[in-house]
C-alpha cells in the first residue's frame, strides 16, 4: 500500500524515516518526556519495505507480537508490500502546529472506519500540561473520511482526509469538505433546491 504524511495543512507522499542507533531507519512518532509518548516504527527484518532517500513510499505493516500471554508485547514493522494493488494507504498524521495554550491537536473518523494502528504524542510545558498533539499511523480504505484538528485553538482550522478509490488520498478544509458532503446528500435524495411549477 502506499504511505502518505499529514503535516500543518500539507499532504506528502512517502513517510520520513530517521537513523535509529538500536533499529536502524525508523519512524519515529510523538516525543520522549513527561506527559509524552513516543514510537518507534522499524524495517521488518524478513522482506523489509524499500527506503529511497531517506522516505519509505510503499509498504505494508505487519504486526508483531513477543512474550506469553500475561505479558505478551506487540509492534508494528513495515515489510515489502505484499499487493501492488491494494487500494489502502497508510497515513502519518502529525497534529503539531502551534503551540497555543491548553490547545490540542487530533483527529477522529467521519465516515467509513480509518484504524489507527500506531499511536504516539507530544506535548508543551516540563509536564505536558500547557497543550498537547497527537501523531500517529492512520490505515485509510476507500470511503474514509478523516478530520484532522491541529494543534492551536483559534489559529488554525480543521482539515478532511479523504480517501478515494478512483482519486487516491486527498486533503481539503474540513468545512469545505462539509459543503460538498451537504450538497452530494441533498442532490442523492433528490433534493435541488428549486420547485417544479
Amino acid at each position: 500500500m502506499k504511505l502518505y504524511s499529514f503535516f500543518r495543512g500539507v499532504l506528502q507522499s512517502g513517510i520520513e524515516m530517521i537513523a535509529d542507533q538500536k533499529f536502524g531507519p525508523v519512524i519515529y512518532l510523538g516525543e520522549e518526556g513527561r506527559g509524552r509518548r513516543y514510537e518507534k516504527i522499524s524495517l521488518a527484518r524478513r522482506e523489509p519495505a524499500v527506503l529511497k532517500d531517506g522516505r519509505i513510499y510503499e509498504a505494508h505493516p505487519l504486526r508483531i507480537t513477543v512474550g506469553k500471554a500475561e505479558n505478551e508485547k506487540s509492534f508494528f514493522v513495515l515489510a515489502r508490500p505484499r499487493n501492488p494493488q491494494d487500494p489502502r494507504a497508510l497515513v502519518r498524521v502529525c497534529t503539531c502546529a502551534c503551540y497555543t495554550r491548553h490547545s490540542h491537536g487530533y483527529w477522529e473518523a467521519v465516515k467509513g472506519n480509518p484504524i489507527t494502528i500506531v499511536a504516539a504524542h507530544g506535548a508543551h510545558g516540563d509536564a505536558g500540561r500547557l497543550g498537547t498533539w497527537d501523531d500517529g499511523l492512520v490505515l485509510m480504505t476507500p470511503g474514509d473520511v478523516l478530520k484532522v484538528q491541529p494543534e492551536g485553538g483559534y489559529k488554525t482550522r480543521p482539515y478532511a482526509i479523504i480517501m478515494d478509490l478512483q482519486k487516491g488520498l486527498s486533503i481539503c478544509p474540513f468545512a469545505d469538505y462539509e459543503m460538498a458532503d451537504g450538497a452530494r446528500q441533498a442532490y442523492g435524495n433528490g433534493i435541488s433546491g428549486l420547485k417544479k411549477s
